[in-house]
């Protein structure tokens, strides 16, 4: 079954971008084939200054199949 390790990161300055003022806030994704490296991945995230926020979840054939065809898988 797949997973999905997802991470907020916070800058000093904002991200600028043409059709907003700019964010603080990045979201990123690393999509897992099982359940090894998902605990190894949340470790080193939790330990760095700039992640937000991080979270795992499994992802169900139903609920996101454009990841199943995910590369990564």
């Amino acid at each position: 079954m797949p997973y999905v390790v997802f991470y907020t990161t916070k800058r000093e300055e904002p991200i600028l971008r043409k059709s907003s003022i700019g964010s603080y806030f990045s979201d990123h994704y690393i999509i897992c084939s099982d359940n090894e490296p998902v605990k190894e991945y949340l470790q080193k995230l939790e330990q760095r200054d700039e992640v937000w926020c991080c979270g795992v979840a499994k992802i169900e054939a139903g609920s996101e199949p454009q990841w199943m065809d995910s590369e990564l898988l």
